[in-house]
């Protein structure tokens, strides 16, 4: 994998896929498993299997950000190994640069809570190039859970109980919106994802203009607001935003896309 490549060598996407498609099946083959006949190579494969996505084939010869791996590797994760995800996924909640892609959040998130990715300081560093050694480290760590990071070396949540937002089942959630007449109701999507169908009685507040400013929430820090998203993972991070703007009933939930 990689032979003849320095460890600080950056890597394009299909060398980045073709070496990940490799490793595992060099593992694979130590387990004395056999793989699935694909025909193809790394890229081929991942297009196929819907780890890759046709931009990736587009932008093949590019060299591949720290982003675009966290994507790739999680999706292998599910796809190809069928690991599930972290439901709690406190590890990456502090990363000060998680809020930067809303499509990359949920990928960078499952990378660091695994053990699988690291973020340095505080700082993922999304955009920064992938090298040879980063890459080795991750694809081992996919389907060796021995080597992941171990828990007290990963970014861990650190927050006082009564400033955590409280999640909500989406029946709860439902419940209160009913219950709770001067709720304000925010949907966290984006305006297309709004507009394609939103639950009752929402309002469009997008994450990341919410992240900008938290204070157009309510004009009374007081004001019970729930947050919600397909999934969850938007609008749990739009309610430790507002945490930590001062507002101090807040909750959100998640439904099935």
């Amino acid at each position: 994998m990689f032979e003849n490549r320095l460890d600080d060598q950056e890597l394009s996407i299909r060398e980045f896929a073709e070496g990940l498609w490799a490793a595992f099946s060099k593992w694979r083959e130590g387990q004395g498993k056999g793989m699935p006949q694909t025909g193809g190579d790394g890229m081929e494969t991942g297009l196929l299997h819907g780890w890759l996505e046709p931009q990736d084939a587009l932008r093949k010869e590019e060299f591949i950000c720290r982003g675009d791996a966290a994507r790739i590797l999680h999706e292998f994760m599910r796809r190809e190994l069928g690991e599930a995800d972290e439901e709690d996924w406190g590890a990456a909640k502090e990363i000060k640069d998680l809020y930067d892609c809303r499509v990359c959040v949920k990928h960078v998130a499952q990378m660091v809570c695994k053990g699988i990715m690291t973020a340095k300081d505080g700082v993922f560093a999304r955009g920064k190039h992938v090298t040879c050694l980063e890459a080795r480290e991750a694809f081992q760590r996919l389907w060796d859970h021995g080597t992941r990071l171990a828990a007290d070396k990963k970014m861990v949540l650190f927050r006082e109980l009564e400033n955590t937002p409280k999640k909500l089942t989406e029946e709860e959630a439902l419940r209160t919106l009913k219950e709770c007449g001067n709720v304000q109701f925010w949907d966290v999507r984006t305006p297309g994802e709004f507009a394609a169908g939103s639950p009752e009685g929402a309002r469009n507040f997008p994450l990341l203009q919410l992240i900008a400013h938290p204070e157009q929430a309510a004009s009374d820090l007081e004001t019970p607001i729930l947050l919600g998203c397909d999934g969850g993972y938007r609008s749990e991070m739009a309610a430790l935003r507002l945490k930590d703007a001062g507002y101090v009933n807040v909750s959100y939930f998640g439904w099935k896309s």
